[in-house]
């Protein structure tokens, strides 16, 4: 590629959008972005309003076709879409196997940003780690290439080290919002308003970069202090959901912990 690509995006929620922004900031002409018909224009950025269409069709002249749709959208897609003959296409999805888009192209592969997008919020992609692979050698340089023009950050990673990938960023991410989110919750049950943890999640996350989660722990379980545990169940007992992710939880601190003293 001498010039830069022309790109086709199908999908624009939080990651098609996030990704298509990018692209065009860096200078990479958008060939269309595809949504499902009936969906509001509205609610596109309106920096890409123009190349809007709800046709299942990438246009001729496009280097690569960029899909962007929940999993369970991704087949349907991939066994609809009419590509160009020399067109790349390639899915975001950290879950799902890139042959699944064999279907409509004989080059397809990955480019998975291990990143939590939100509409509408500015990110500096050049940061974020992209993750690639592809049907052969030949289209995976061609993806590399894409990669570099967003991301300093890219990595080759078959779709088994990418679902562990995925599985690992649940974890890290998804369960770490729902653990602050539960945390809210009982606090503003008693009038205790969530700015208050402002300090304490700027220190908790500063040591899990800075010293690792397994030199950062802290708390009744790690200190053994069973019947400080056994009080906080007891505060729960009303609440079955949390009193049994407090058990399961404190059960695993102390097993990580264990095996981090027994190295």
């Amino acid at each position: 590629m001498n010039s830069k690509p022309l790109v086709a995006f199908i999908g624009c929620g939080n990651v098609g959008e996030t990704l298509a922004l990018a692209f065009l900031r860096a200078g990479v002409p958008v060939g269309a972005v595809i949504i499902p018909e009936h969906s509001p224009v509205d609610r596109v950025h309106p920096a890409l309003r123009r190349y809007v269409t709800s046709k299942l069709i990438v246009p001729a002249g496009c280097d690569f076709a960029i899909v962007a749709v929940p999993d369970n959208r991704l087949q349907g897609v991939a066994d609809t879409l009419l590509v160009p003959e020399k067109c790349v296409v390639v899915h975001t999805s950290g879950g799902s196997d890139a042959d699944i888009l064999k279907a409509c192209s004989g080059r397809f592969g990955v480019l998975y940003p291990l990143q939590t997008f939100t509409r509408g919020e500015d990110i500096n992609m050049a940061e974020i780690p992209l993750f690639t692979e592809a049907s052969d050698y030949y289209t995976l340089e061609k993806i590399d290439r894409l990669a570099s023009l967003i991301s300093d950050r890219a990595y080759h990673a078959d779709s088994r080290k990418r679902r562990r990938l995925h599985l690992s960023a649940v974890f890290v991410c998804n369960f770490v919002n729902h653990m602050v989110h539960a945390g809210y919750d009982l606090a503003m049950k008693e009038g205790i308003g969530r700015e208050l943890f402002g300090p304490l999640l700027d220190e908790t996350f500063r040591k899990i970069v800075f010293k690792g989660p397994e030199r950062s722990q802290t708390g009744p379980a790690v200190r053994g202090d069973n019947k400080t545990v056994v009080r906080h169940m007891e505060e729960l007992k009303d609440n079955p959901i949390l009193h049994e992710l407090y058990r399961v939880v404190t059960e695993s601190i102390i097993y990580y912990q264990k095996d981090l003293k027994d190295d």
